[in-house]
């Protein structure tokens, strides 16, 4: 089990948010699995959580979170093994696919960088994100 931020919409058109216990078959599909380690929150985020998801959320249940930063735990694609940093960052994390603001996450390989020029996770994200407004910078863990 882990913790996601989750919105979901019930059959009436509500929308509800809280932070919620996962399993990892709850999981999106995807090629890695990651343990995340930290992420940002901006505006777009914020959207997220409105009535309409901000016209961002195409399916629930989603988690927002606009990129995250973590370890790799399992990989099915060959450029990652158990172990790597990575950072995740745009393609649409938060909107499209869900997004950081959990503590396990799943995803396509070609969505994830390799972090390796920096010493640690919360070295990358905070690198990744130089130049751009994150209102708040956070640890998962």
């Amino acid at each position: 089990m882990f913790n996601a931020v989750l919105i979901e919409k019930d059959e009436d058109g509500r929308v509800t948010t809280g932070i919620k216990a996962l399993s990892e078959e709850q999981l999106p599909d995807g090629e890695v699995t990651i343990a995340v380690e930290y992420s940002t929150v901006n505006y777009k985020d914020g959207l997220c959580f409105t009535a309409n998801g901000g016209g961002l959320v195409r399916n629930y249940p989603h988690v927002p979170g606009i990129d995250f930063a973590g370890t790799v735990e399992s990989s099915q694609d060959p450029r990652y093994s158990a172990g790597d940093k990575v950072v995740l960052t745009g393609w649409r994390v938060g909107e499209a696919h869900w997004g950081g603001l959990l503590s396990k996450s799943a995803g396509e390989g070609r969505l994830a960088c390799a972090a390796t020029q920096w010493r640690d996770t919360a070295t990358s994200d905070g690198h990744w994100h130089r130049g751009t407004r994150c209102d708040v910078w956070y640890s998962c863990a």
